[in-house]
């Protein structure tokens, strides 16, 4: 299992004042404090064959692109209903967090990369628990792949169900790089889940 903690998050003012529509003074202020507010970690392990037997239905994208996927968490090591206290501006937390955790999911991602290229392997799609392709019954088991004491080390909060700053997720692993083309969200019929965000 490998263990990122802590995922380094650079947040630029202009960016965050640009991307949640707000003052650049606020922006300013978020940037500032984020750092001893946030605690943005992941942890990630490829996933034997068999463990995950009966939690992914067999007609999924997912079973079709092989045996081979690797499970992952990520947390932002906040509650995702609250700000902190001195946030300049409370209605713009919840896309703070949504921006926040996509540069949290890119950076995951990237150590993911680093870590199948001795295989040449790459990551491909992810899915999270309550896609059409990896049920929300899959969550329960996932997080015991990772066991309470890596969870509490990444002060992972499991009660974060709609998973607004505490993601459970697959990767499949491929070959290769997916053709756009092929991405099973395109025919998907939901458009606000997190795949589609990030």
């Amino acid at each position: 299992m490998i263990i990122v903690a802590p995922i380094p998050l650079a947040l630029d003012p202009a960016e965050l004042a640009a991307a949640l529509g707000m003052a650049p003074a606020d922006a300013q202020a978020i940037a500032a404090s984020a750092g001893a507010v946030l605690r943005p970690a992941g942890a990630f392990d490829r996933v034997e064959p068999g463990r995950l037997e009966g939690s992914i239905p067999r007609d999924s994208f997912l079973s079709a692109s092989g045996s081979e996927w690797i499970a992952a968490v990520l947390t932002l090591g906040v509650n995702p209903q609250t700000p902190w206290t001195g946030f300049p501006s409370p209605e713009a937390w919840p896309r703070f967090i949504d921006w926040t955790l996509g540069r949290a999911l890119d950076f995951l991602a990237y150590r993911i990369r680093l870590y199948l290229k001795p295989l040449s392997k790459v990551p491909g799609l992810r899915f999270n628990p309550g896609c059409p392709d990896l049920p929300e019954s899959a969550r329960a088991v996932l997080l015991t792949l990772f066991g309470p004491e890596t969870l509490d080390r990444l002060r992972f909060d499991s009660r974060d169900a709609h998973q607004t700053a505490n993601l459970v997720m697959v990767y499949a692993v491929a070959d290769r790089e997916l053709d756009p083309a092929l991405n099973p969200c395109l025919a998907c019929a939901r458009k606000d889940c997190l795949g589609r965000r990030h």
